[in-house]
C-alpha cells in the first residue's frame, strides 16, 4: 500500500459539504453520460431507498470508489476550504448533484432544500459575491451549471437554454432526471432525498501525488476483471452438480454466455423479475431459485429458455430473413431496445418464450408491450411506477386467464387522452422521447424498423428555437406562436447531429435546399422529413397539418381513440 495513501467511506452530506469542494482537471473528458447510465443509477438509488416498494427497501446504496488528488501540502486549519481534483469518479458525483438540484425544486421541505443547497453550493466568490458550485466544472460546462446547479427557483427546460458550450449531456440528464421526478409523488420525492443525502455513500481514496493517482487510476479501471454477478452464480450452480455432471453443466451455462455476450450478466436481473418475484437482491433471489429447483432444473428450464429469448429480443432485428418474415415484430423489438431502462424486457423474454410454436401470438404481445411501454412514457410515470406495471404483465403472462393479460394492458380512457394531449408538446416535455416518438413514426411509414441508432440521430426544429433577431422566422410567426409551435411534433425532423449543426437558425429555403441535398444523397433520407421538403413555405398551418397527420399514425398505432379504451 501506498505511504501516506487516504482511504474513508463517506455519506454524500459529508463528501459535499465544508469544508470540501471539487474540481475537474483540464485533463478530464466532459460529461458524457447518457440517459442510459443516468436512467440506471435512478432506478438503483430510487429502488434501493424503496419507493414504490418499502419493503424492497436498503438500509444503504453504495455508489462506487472515488479518486481524489489533494493539492496541499500541509493544513493548519480543519475548517479551512479544501480542494480535491477528481481523478476518477466525475461522471457519477456530477450526476449526483444534478439529482440534487432537481430534487431542491421537487421536494416542499424546507430542511430538505437547505440540506440539497448545502450539498450544491460552496458559498459565494471572495470579491465577486458569485455563487460557488461545490464541484467546480469545466469551464464550457459553466454555463449550464451556473442556470442550472446554482441559480435558485424552478429552472426552464434545459434542452432550450441559449449556450453556445458543448454541454448536451448535462441538459439531456438535467431534464430527464426532472420529469421523471415530476412522476413520483411529493412524499417520495422527500423519501428519496433523505436517502440521497444520508445514505448513498462512496469510498474515497486521496493521494498528493499525480504518478499515483494516475497509477491508481490505471489499476481501478484497466487492471483485472471485476467479479460479477455470473460469476458467483455460476459457482453457486457448479458447486452443486456431481463431478460426472460438470461437463455437460458447463456448457450449458457457457453456451447461454456465448449468445448473449454483454448482455449475460443484466440476464439474471429479469430472471430474478420473471420468477423471483418481489425479492430485492438479484444474487440472492436467484440462488434461492437455483436451490429451490435444483441446478439442472435452473440449467434446462430457466437459464436456457431464458437465455434464448433474451437473445431474440436484444438482437432479432439483426436476423435479416427472420424479421423480413415478421415485420411487425422487428419494429416493434427495434422500437423497444432503444429505451434507456429495461422495465419492458422481462415482460418481452416472456413473450419470446413461445416464438416457435405461435409467432403471430408473440408478435401480437410484443406490440402490446411496446404500446404500454411508450404509453407510460407519455403518461410520465416513475421508473418505479413502470415496474410495477411491467410487473403486472409478467404476472399476466406466466399464470393469466386471457381476461388477466388484457388487462394488464389496458389503459383507462383518461390516459389515453392525456396521451394524445402530451404528443402535442412532447419535445418540450420530454425531449429524448421525442426522438423516440419520430423514430417510431419512420418505422411505421417504412414497414421496417429504422436501423439507426438515437445517436446517430438528432431533432431538429424547422421552426428555430431561437431564430436571429433579424430572421424571417420573426416575421412570420410572432413571440407567442413560436412559444406555442416550435416544440410541437409537425415541427421537428431527424437529422445526423452534424447535419444539425449545419442547419441550426437558417430560413426554411436554406433548410429545405440543404436537406434536399443531403436526400439525394441518401436515397430519398427519412421518410420522415420528405414532406417538409415539398413545402414552400413554412407556417402555421404546414405544422398543424404535419402534426396532426403524425398524431394519426400513432393514434391508429397505439389505440388512443377513447372509445377504445376502458371507462
Amino acid at each position: 500500500m501506498f505511504p501516506g495513501l487516504k482511504t474513508d467511506s463517506l455519506a454524500l452530506y459529508r463528501l459535499f459539504g465544508a469544508p470540501y469542494t471539487f474540481s475537474i482537471p483540464s485533463y478530464q473528458r466532459n460529461y458524457a453520460w447518457t440517459t442510459r447510465e443516468v436512467g440506471q443509477l435512478l432506478d438503483d438509488i430510487t429502488s434501493a431507498a424503496g419507493i414504490e416498494d418499502a419493503q424492497a427497501a436498503s438500509p444503504g446504496y453504495f455508489l462506487g470508489t472515488v479518486l481524489l488528488l489533494d493539492h496541499a501540502i500541509d493544513v493548519d486549519d480543519p475548517q479551512a476550504e479544501r480542494m480535491f481534483d477528481i481523478v476518477d469518479g466525475q461522471q457519477r458525483l456530477m450526476t449526483v448533484l444534478l439529482l440534487a438540484g432537481v430534487l431542491e425544486v421537487a421536494v416542499e421541505h424546507p430542511g430538505l432544500r437547505l440540506q440539497l443547497r448545502e450539498m450544491i453550493e460552496a458559498g459565494t466568490s471572495h470579491g465577486t459575491g458569485d455563487r460557488r458550485c461545490r464541484l467546480v466544472p469545466r469551464d464550457d460546462e459553466r454555463c449550464f451549471v451556473a442556470s442550472y446547479l446554482l441559480a435558485p427557483g424552478p429552472k426552464p427546460c434545459a434542452s432550450d437554454i441559449d449556450c453556445d458550450h458543448d454541454d448536451g449531456p448535462l441538459r439531456a440528464a438535467f431534464d430527464y432526471l426532472r420529469q421523471e421526478i415530476s412522476a413520483i409523488a411529493v412524499a417520495d420525492r422527500e423519501t428519496l432525498a433523505r436517502y440521497l443525502i444520508e445514505c448513498c455513500h462512496v469510498v474515497i481514496i486521496v493521494t498528493r501525488d499525480i504518478d499515483r493517482a494516475h497509477l491508481l487510476f490505471t489499476v481501478l479501471n484497466d487492471r483485472g476483471r471485476p467479479l460479477q454477478r455470473k460469476d458467483i452464480l455460476k459457482a453457486e450452480v457448479l458447486q452443486h452438480v456431481p463431478p460426472a455432471e460438470t461437463p455437460a453443466a458447463l456448457a450449458r451455462w457457457e453456451n447461454a454466455q456465448s449468445k448473449l455476450g454483454n448482455d449475460f450478466d443484466s440476464l439474471f436481473s429479469h430472471i430474478k423479475t420473471i420468477h423471483a418475484g418481489g425479492r430485492p437482491q438479484i444474487i440472492s433471489a436467484v440462488r434461492a431459485l437455483i436451490q429451490a429447483r435444483g441446478c439442472e432444473a435452473f440449467l434446462s428450464e430457466i437459464l436456457t429458455p431464458m437465455a434464448d429469448a433474451f437473445g431474440l429480443v436484444r438482437r432479432f432485428g439483426e436476423f435479416a430473413e427472420r424479421a423480413a418474415a415478421h415485420p411487425q415484430l422487428a419494429v416493434s423489438l427495434t422500437a423497444l431496445n432503444r429505451f434507456s431502462h429495461a422495465d419492458w424486457v422481462p415482460p418481452a423474454m416472456l413473450a419470446m418464450t413461445r416464438f416457435e410454436a405461435d409467432p403471430v401470438g408473440t408478435a401480437r404481445t410484443v406490440m402490446e408491450i411496446e404500446r404500454l411501454m411508450f404509453l407510460l412514457k407519455l403518461l410520465a410515470m416513475s421508473g418505479g411506477k413502470r415496474q410495477r406495471r411491467a410487473g403486472h404483465v409478467v404476472q399476466a403472462l406466466s399464470h393469466g386467464a386471457p381476461q388477466d393479460i388484457e388487462a394488464a394492458f389496458a389503459i383507462t380512457k383518461e390516459e389515453a387522452r392525456a396521451a394524445k394531449f402530451h404528443l402535442r408538446d412532447i419535445h418540450r416535455r420530454n425531449p429524448s422521447l421525442a426522438k423516440l416518438i419520430l423514430m417510431r413514426i419512420e418505422d411505421e411509414l417504412c414497414s421496417r424498423p429504422l436501423l439507426l441508432s438515437t445517436s446517430e440521430l438528432s431533432v431538429e426544429h424547422v421552426l428555430p428555437q431561437r431564430p436571429q433577431p433579424s430572421s424571417g422566422w420573426r416575421k412570420t410567426f410572432t413571440d407567442g406562436e413560436r412559444e406555442q409551435f416550435t416544440n410541437s411534433l409537425g415541427n421537428l425532423l431527424l437529422v445526423p447531429p452534424k447535419v444539425n449543426e449545419r442547419l441550426k437558425n437558417k430560413e426554411f429555403g436554406e433548410k429545405r435546399q440543404l436537406l434536399r441535398e443531403i436526400a439525394a444523397v441518401n436515397d430519398g433520407g427519412l421518410m420522415l422529413n420528405r414532406d417538409v421538403l415539398g413545402k414552400d413555405a413554412w407556417t402555421r398551418a404546414e405544422i398543424i397539418e404535419r402534426e396532426a397527420q403524425m398524431i394519426d399514425i400513432l393514434s391508429r398505432l397505439w389505440r388512443l381513440d377513447p372509445a377504445q379504451q376502458r371507462g
